[in-house]
């Protein structure tokens, strides 16, 4: 499907952007949970997931539902750090056996991965530019979902 992608309606009410007449009233409202790491995920991956999982939680903005996306998240954060490694230690320039330098591949890799974790980001959150954007109110143990009540 073409064009922005939609936002739930929790997320319109709290922005304050909400209209009664646009609500879908069978939108799923799940609630506040950490889902569960994946296995398949490298060691630096699941430190990424260990590090964003409780504050995202804490703010309210994590499911059950969103462990993919928060998968895909770390395991391309990981990527990108373990590229940027790789061009700390052998530089961002090669010679090619013709004796012509040119960008490592290490370097296009960390490019793509920013590219792809900025996305991710925006979704979860997590950027500068898509936190005002959002007005959480972080939740406690106690507390059930925030959007249930719309």
């Amino acid at each position: 499907m073409a064009g922005r992608s939609r936002k739930p309606a929790g997320l319109k009410a709290i922005q304050g952007t909400l209209r009664r007449d646009r609500i879908n009233h069978n939108e799923p409202k799940p609630k506040p949970k950490i889902p569960t790491c994946p296995d398949h995920l490298t060691d630096g991956a699941k430190t990424e997931w260990g590090r964003i999982c409780g504050e995202l939680h804490d703010l309210g903005l994590l499911t059950g539902l969103d462990a993919a996306v928060l998968a895909g998240y770390c395991a391309v954060f990981d990527r990108w750090a373990t590229a940027e490694i790789n061009i700390r230690e052998h530089g961002a320039m090669i010679v090619t056996p013709n004796g012509f330098e040119q960008s490592s591949s290490w370097v296009t890799i960390a490019q793509k991965s920013l590219e792809i974790m900025r996305r991710y980001m925006t979704e979860l959150g997590l950027t500068p530019s898509s936190r005002p954007k959002i007005s959480a109110k972080p939740l406690k143990d106690d507390e059930e979902n925030p959007f249930s009540k719309i």
